[in-house]
């Protein structure tokens, strides 16, 4: 059982160009407000084309974040489609600092790389992803861990989105699927009724 480097920031060449935020020169304010909204709808489309649900609820990891190059995770990010979701995502994991970025997809996550005063080089990626993917991905690696029939595969993917997306679970597995040896459950304390006996 193994993810691989599912969520670790692909190349940059085989992702595709979603948004940009590369404000140069001198632009009135009222211009710039207004191709912020622009970028923020399209962002938008995207994020609702890759939350085939339209819960929009993600999570985010990001890597080598500001000066000291940190990594690091965020909780589900809860957003709701009548407040904005591109705006209100990019509020939530961006630094509140001015930021360039352009957002990339590879038709399954965002990718975002960010340039800011504490990250010149654009050293600073982001993988953005809806949580329901999280969900389907780890119900798949479980049923496998446990010898699951692929019948009961749904049912499990329901299971942990009925519980809430419990965010520990789920960012162990963003932080595991990112790494070199793959996702590696060990000392799992599920059995396999788990989910069971939450169903009855």
């Amino acid at each position: 059982m193994s993810t691989g480097k599912k969520y670790k920031i692909p190349p940059k060449e085989s992702l595709t160009e979603v948004v940009s935020w590369l404000p140069e020169g001198e632009t009135f304010e009222e211009d710039l407000y207004w191709e912020w909204i622009c970028m923020a709808e399209e962002l938008q489309n995207k994020m609702e084309e890759l939350d085939d649900k339209g819960e929009m609820i993600w999570g985010a990891r990001v890597e080598n974040f500001g000066w000291r190059k940190l990594n690091g995770l965020s909780g589900p990010i809860n957003l709701r489609k009548e407040d904005a979701p591109g705006l209100e995502l990019l509020k939530r994991v961006l630094p509140r600092t001015d930021c360039r970025f352009t957002i990339y997809t590879d038709g399954k996550a965002l990718y975002l790389n960010n340039f800011h005063h504490d990250s010149p080089t654009g050293r600073e990626w982001y993988a953005i992803v809806p949580m329901r993917t999280i969900a389907r991905e780890l119900a798949k690696e479980l049923a496998e861990k446990f010898g699951l029939e692929k019948s009961r595969v749904e049912p499990v993917e329901e299971w942990l989105v009925e519980v809430g997306y419990d965010a520990n679970l789920m960012n162990e597995y963003l932080v595991r699927s990112a790494v070199d040896e793959g996702v590696k459950f060990g000392d799992c304390p599920l059995s396999t009724e788990w989910w069971e006996k939450d169903k009855r």
